[in-house]
């Protein structure tokens, strides 16, 4: 998914407009934070437990 989607994504979740040097800095920051030594499976079932716990579902 190209950056500029995902910081759409993410304005529209935080429901606020940024502002052209806020876009950058977002770029900058993402850029200098590298890459993630977890795979897509580590990252699915984070996000499946952020949603369990989120829905009152606490089984793990």
């Amino acid at each position: 998914m190209p950056s500029r989607d995902l910081v759409r994504r993410d304005c529209e979740r935080r429901g606020q407009e940024l502002t052209l040097d806020e876009l950058r800095q977002l770029v900058v920051d993402a850029r200098a934070s590298g890459t993630s030594a977890r795979t897509v499976e580590d990252i699915f079932e984070e996000a499946k437990k952020i949603v369990r716990t989120r829905n009152g579902d606490l089984r793990g």
